[in-house]
């Protein structure tokens, strides 16, 4: 047997008989929203073992109908309209969802047992400023707020993401004289650091070829290209140093492998 709702009625199907309508309850005035089947939930007598079809409709009604004797045995009214009905697994409870967001169940008066299963409300993610602005597609906000936040992580993974959706160098272009010294001073301080340098000295050099005019008619500007400048002779002076110690330290590995 299988049970359908559609409209206002309730259909029993015998699938073994040809799949033939059997039976067709039209107790409910609205649509039926949801249907289970289930005990009643009595510990003793005739009807402990017997399942019985739960339907719940818009007309507010749980209407309980027995199958075997085709017809409908119980019934119970509720004060706003019926979304959803289910049952646990040994049918003592049962619960009923209105359109008010509120439910009611089935022994309400139950107290917690040891076997009970605690379900934990999820907690909610909460976003960083950026995060949320690159989620509204706001992505020059989203660039000026994660350099405005100091962490150097953030920015290069805001950075990746602008070059993922090809709008970092549009950003660039559309940055105010301030907001451009923020990215200035970024760069200046990370660009050289060898896990971030991949991406921020190709992205220097395009800052510095696209707003070069910028850059020359301000002062703040310049100062932030000056400092550029040291950082960059530094490392590469830096590297020169690490380059002569490696040509000092080569041959005299090579000779210790030949022993």
């Amino acid at each position: 047997m299988v049970a359908t709702a559609g409209g206002n009625s309730v259909k029993i199907w015998d699938l073994i008989g040809g799949g033939k309508m059997v039976y067709s309850m039209e107790s409910h005035n609205k649509t039926v929203t949801s249907i289970c089947v289930g005990k009643l939930g009595k510990e003793s007598g005739e009807e402990a073992l017997q399942y019985r079809i739960f339907s719940v409709a818009l007309d507010g009604y749980m209407k309980v109908f027995d199958y075997a004797k085709m017809k409908v045995t119980h019934s119970m009214r509720f004060p706003a309209p019926l979304m959803s009905i289910g049952s646990s697994l040994d049918c003592m409870t049962r619960v009923i969802g209105p359109t008010y967001f509120r439910y009611f169940h089935r022994s309400q008066g139950e107290k917690p047992n040891e076997g009970d299963h605690l379900i934990m409300r999820q907690k909610k993610v909460k976003l960083a400023e950026h995060d949320k602005l690159l989620k509204k597609f706001r992505h020059k906000e989203a660039l000026v707020s994660v350099l405005g936040g100091k962490n150097a992580e953030n920015v290069v993974a805001v950075m990746e993401e602008l070059v993922a959706r090809r709008k970092l160098l549009k950003c660039v272009v559309n940055l105010d004289e301030e907001e451009l010294g923020l990215l200035l001073g970024f760069l200046h301080k990370h660009s050289t650091m060898p896990r971030h340098s991949a991406l921020l000295t190709g992205l220097t050099r395009k800052v510095l070829e696209m707003r070069a005019e910028d850059i020359r008619a301000s002062d703040a500007l310049k100062g932030h290209i000056r400092n550029l400048k040291r950082s960059v002779q530094e490392e590469i002076r830096i590297q020169h140093s690490l380059q002569e110690i490696q040509g000092v330290i080569s041959p005299l590995l090579r000779i210790a492998g030949r022993r």
